[in-house]
């Protein structure tokens, strides 16, 4: 269901995912644990968010289902509610880091490291020595708290400034 949810915007229910041959092994591992459950149904409901972030909530059922459009509608809605408010519970709501705020060049640096390019090769491209391109990289990484190039990407990925 996690790799379904990432393909889809849409509730989907289990019997919509198509042949269980074509699922991964965990996947597989989840649907006869479900069935051995007794679970003839399940419903996903995949939840995006900002940043990339991507959550899912499911419902089962022991019997056969067959929804109308405003009954999966209702169901979408209730699981959208349900999700705001067990990520809020947990302490997981909006973010409490402050957002990391990038010079111009700073970010075209820094989109240049997330393609993979060294201080010398963002040099080039942007006409600048490698030194300047190094020195604006290591502004990042002391703004966003990284260690690491790397990390300060991913950092940046998941904040949607990159």
């Amino acid at each position: 269901m996690i790799i379904e949810t990432r393909r889809r915007m849409t509730p989907f229910l289990w019997s919509e995912m198509g042949d269980a041959r074509s699922f991964t092994v965990e996947g597989r591992a989840v649907l006869e644990a479900g069935k051995a459950y007794g679970w003839s149904e399940v419903m996903g409901v995949p939840i995006h968010g900002p940043a990339g972030y991507q959550g899912l909530v499911s419902f089962a059922s022991l019997n056969s289902v067959s929804m109308s459009t405003t009954e999966r509608a209702l169901l979408h809605t209730m699981a959208l509610a349900v999700h705001d408010r067990a990520h809020a519970s947990i302490g997981l709501g909006d973010s409490t880091r402050p957002p990391i705020h990038l010079t111009p060049r700073e970010a075209e640096c820094m989109r240049w490291v997330a393609a993979g390019k060294t201080d010398a090769e963002i040099g080039i491209i942007l006409g600048i020595a490698a030194a300047t391109a190094h020195y604006h990289v290591e502004q990042v990484k002391k703004k966003a708290g990284t260690r690491s190039r790397s990390e300060a990407v991913a950092l940046l990925v998941l904040a949607g400034t990159v």
